[in-house]
């Protein structure tokens, strides 16, 4: 994510004729990213405090953002860095492609450890089966 933020620094830019209409789309991917990454972060409430694990007693969450997808931070992430990306240039979006791919990763791995944890997310898993975006993955 560091990587994205210092890509500001380098080349190439986006070229001229398509740099104002690319910073309006990320000035608004960008906001709306964040904002569901805090939807997202309200959602989970006692679930989820920033750079610690969930306690053991945390319970699913499945009301706000996530009735909709199952990793909505992921997704908010993916489209602030996109947008972020679009701000800047050529670099940071192939940087926040990697990410986006890692993500994707490791929502899979998350996945199986809370149907271990969860034997029920089986059952989520079928109600809402977009893993990031609302009708499109």
């Amino acid at each position: 994510m560091a990587g994205i933020v210092l890509a500001w620094l380098l080349p190439p830019e986006w070229p001229e004729s398509v740099r104002l209409p690319l910073r309006v789309v990320g000035l608004l991917l960008l906001v709306i990213g964040i904002g569901v990454v805090l939807w997202a972060h309200r959602s989970l409430g006692r679930a989820f405090t920033a750079f610690t694990r969930p306690p053991r007693d945390a319970e699913r969450v499945e009301g706000g953002p996530y009735r909709l997808v199952r990793h909505p931070m992921y997704g908010g992430g993916i489209l602030a860095f996109v947008g972020l990306s679009l701000l800047t240039n050529v670099t940071a979006l192939a940087l926040t492609a990697a990410l986006a791919l890692l993500w994707r990763c490791k929502s899979a791995v998350e996945e199986r450890a809370l149907i271990a944890r969860f034997p029920e997310y089986e059952a989520y898993r079928s109600r809402t089966p977009r893993r990031f975006w609302p009708g499109v993955y």
